[in-house]
């Protein structure tokens, strides 16, 4: 049977995520045009993170419940 993945690295990518996007949304006004495209990049790379999870937990999730479904018929 496949076996989850750590939440808590992801938790700890998302905590980040979530930071970035405040300070973005409270000081864009006062951050300098290359400093908001070095951080709107760290965004994007931070969210690919935590998509790239999702779509892989999403698969072990499926295999387990196929797995289980099988298991039943049997």
């Amino acid at each position: 049977m496949p076996k989850r993945q750590d939440i808590q690295d992801i938790t700890i990518t998302t905590e980040h995520l979530y930071a970035l996007l405040e300070v973005l949304s409270q000081q864009y006004k006062s951050i300098e045009s290359y400093q908001m495209e070095n951080l709107i990049e760290l965004a994007c790379a931070l969210s690919a993170k935590v998509n790239s999870w999702a779509v892989k937990e999403e698969k072990i999730v499926l295999e387990i419940e196929e797995q289980q479904r099988n298991g039943k018929r049997n």
